[in-house]
């Protein structure tokens, strides 16, 4: 987790997912389908988001519990 300041632009960010120490995924916020702004602006209309929340989303095209080579044993 970082602070507002330590992020230049949250719309060029590296993700990641690692499934029992091997990754599985890679991706980057540039290719969500909405944007870190609107997803915060639009949560914010029914909840109030704190310092430390987390937003949680599910990459493009698919999400990786979805495929059949990721296996959570």
């Amino acid at each position: 987790m970082v602070t507002v300041d330590e992020v230049a632009d949250p719309q060029v960010l590296s993700m990641w997912l690692e499934v029992n120490g091997k990754r599985v995924q890679n991706g980057s916020t540039k290719t969500m389908i909405f944007g870190v702004a609107h997803l915060v602006s639009y949560i914010s209309r029914f909840m109030t988001l704190y310092p430390g929340d987390l937003i949680s989303t599910a990459r493009r095209p698919v999400s990786a519990w979805a495929t059949s080579r990721t296996r959570c044993t």
